[in-house]
């Protein structure tokens, strides 16, 4: 949480995490508080890649995309 307090007009903007939905974002102002309810992303899962080749047998590789 972060809490601010200022008088008049005042102006603030921050980055959002990559993949996070706009439209899901939620605001509340009361009693002078702005609440900003922000969803976390859904966290990506790893996925399995098959890797065939001459060797007897296949294999088969956990991948885990990065958030960057």
């Amino acid at each position: 949480m972060r809490r601010e307090r200022a008088f008049g007009r005042f102006e603030r903007s921050f980055s959002l995490p990559q993949g996070t939905d706009p439209g899901r974002i939620t605001a509340a102002f009361e009693h002078g508080m702005l609440e900003l309810q922000i969803p976390h992303p859904p966290e990506r899962q790893p996925r399995k890649i098959e890797i065939g080749g001459a060797a007897s047998g296949q294999q088969t590789v956990d991948v885990k995309e990065s958030s960057s």
